[in-house]
C-alpha cells in the first residue's frame, strides 16, 4: 500500500495523470475509494478489481493498484492471484522484506530466490496474457529491521541479484522506481509503435 501510494504521489508530482486503487481497509480510508478484497467472496475478486481498474484507466494514464499478500503465501495467495488477474498489470514493482528467508508466521515455508519470486509473479500474468508479458521493473524493500549501513548493503545485494533498481520507499523515496516504470513504458511504446505505411 505504502509503495503504491508513494508512486502515485510521485507520478502526480511529475505532472502525470495518476490514481491509486486501494484494495484494503487502510488504503480505502486514505484514498476514499477501493475494494476491501479480504471481505469479497474469492470468486468475485478478479472481476471487481478489473471493473475498478478499467474505470480508473478511463480517467487516468497511470493507475497504481495496491498489492496484498504473495503468490507463495499459504494463507493469502488467493487474494494475490485475484488482484493480479483482475488488474492485469503492464508492469509491477515487487515488494520484499530484505533478508527474509521464510514467510512471516510460516517458518516451515522457505522463500525461493528473489529471481524466482519475480518469475512466478510474471508467469501469473502471462497465463491470461501470453501475448504481452508483464514485467517486474523494480524492487521495493522493507528494511525497518536493518541499520542504515545494512540497508545500503541490502539494496545493493538485491540489485546485483536481480539486475533491477531497488530502494526502501520509506527511507529513500520512490524516484528510482518511478524512473524504472517510465523507462519501461517508454520502451514498450516504442516497440509497439505502428509502422507508417506508404500507400501508392
Amino acid at each position: 500500500m505504502t509503495v503504491a501510494l508513494e508512486l502515485e504521489r510521485e507520478a502526480a508530482r511529475r505532472g502525470l495523470s495518476s490514481a491509486f486503487v486501494a484494495t484494503g481497509q487502510t488504503g480505502i480510508m486514505i484514498s476514499d475509494n477501493g475494494l476491501p478484497v479480504d471481505r469479497i467472496i474469492s470468486d468475485f475478486v478478479a472481476g471487481m478489481v478489473e471493473e475498478m481498474v478499467i474505470d480508473f484507466s478511463n480517467r487516468h494514464d497511470w493507475v497504481f493498484v495496491e498489492g496484498q499478500g504473495a503468490l507463495n503465501h499459504p494463507g493469502y495467495s488467493p487474494v494475490t492471484l485475484g488482484l493480479i488477474h483482475g488488474s492485469m498489470p503492464d508492469a509491477m514493482i515487487f515488494c520484499h522484506k530484505a533478508g527474509a528467508k521464510t514467510i512471516d508466521g510460516y517458518e516451515n515455508c522457505p522463500l525461493p530466490s528473489l529471481n524466482r519470486l519475480i518469475e512466478i509473479n510474471e508467469e501469473a500474468v502471462s497465463w491470461l496474457r501470453p501475448d504481452r508479458r508483464s514485467k517486474v521493473v523494480g524492487l521495493a524493500l522493507l528494511t525497518h529491521h536493518l541499520s542504515e549501513l545494512e540497508v545500503h548493503d541490502a539494496v545493493r545485494r538485491a540489485e546485483d541479484e536481480t539486475g533491477l533498481p531497488a530502494t526502501d520507499a520509506l527511507r529513500f523515496g520512490v524516484d528510482v522506481l518511478m524512473d524504472a516504470l517510465v523507462r519501461h513504458f517508454s520502451s514498450w511504446m516504442e516497440a509497439t509503435k505502428p509502422t507508417a505505411l506508404s500507400m501508392e
